[in-house]
């Protein structure tokens, strides 16, 4: 029987697991999660009974888990089920996070529902939920037209992204961190002002230089 929790929130990031993985832009997910634990002094140690890295934090009193699934990108969801039960969470106590290559790089966007877009990690996520309408945050990751997705995403951040990330790993883990604090509402608007075309403009400048 799973441990009832009455005010608990579960926050996921996506990614591939080991070394190779480490600094891909599919693993941005990781990146971001890895970030809010490492600012709210939580510890992420491998759990084989949620089958990834685990992590309990506080925020404002309440309690903050966090995983990160050690199975690869297309398995994600057995992972994710299986803590939500255990917990006995409902789905507007979980958030996802992950890449999205139809975003440009550094932009976020909260949503409560929506289609996986492609995103395999999302769509397995999806499949065990049964339902799209779970909340997610998507952090952008560019793409390029002329070369091959799959290969985009597992492929290394370059110099310019590498530069940008942790500014984008801290907007990302404070976005997360009023989610826990006031909800998904009040999280769109605090997103809003790093939506707009002159902050895309900025970072995609700097990507150029």
């Amino acid at each position: 029987m799973g441990e009832l929790s009455a005010e608990a929130y579960l926050i996921v990031g996506l990614g591939n697991p080991g070394k190779k993985y480490e600094m891909t832009r599919h693993n941005m997910g990781f990146l971001v999660v890895e970030k809010l634990a490492e600012r709210l002094g939580a510890t992420l140690s491998p759990n084989k009974a949620f089958m990834g890295r685990f992590g309990k934090a506080s925020i404002e009193g309440k309690k903050v888990y966090f995983l990160l699934p050690s199975t690869f990108m297309n398995l994600s969801g057995q992972a994710v089920r299986r803590c939500i039960d255990y917990y006995n969470l409902t789905k507007e106590r979980l958030l996802i996070v992950s890449d999205d290559v139809a975003l440009p790089f550094g932009k976020l966007r909260i949503r409560e529902k929506g289609s996986a877009g492609g995103h395999n990690g999302l769509k397995d996520v999806e499949r065990h939920l049964g339902t799209q309408e779970y909340q997610r945050l998507r952090v952008g990751v560019g793409s390029n037209g002329d070369e091959d997705l799959d290969e985009y995403v597992v492929g290394n951040f370059n110099s310019h992204e590498k530069k940008l990330l942790p500014e984008i790993q801290i907007d990302a883990a404070l976005a997360l961190e009023e989610w826990v604090k006031v909800g998904f509402e009040e999280v769109l608007k605090y997103l809003a002002p790093k939506s707009l075309p002159k902050k895309e403009t900025e970072i995609e400048k700097q990507i150029k230089e």
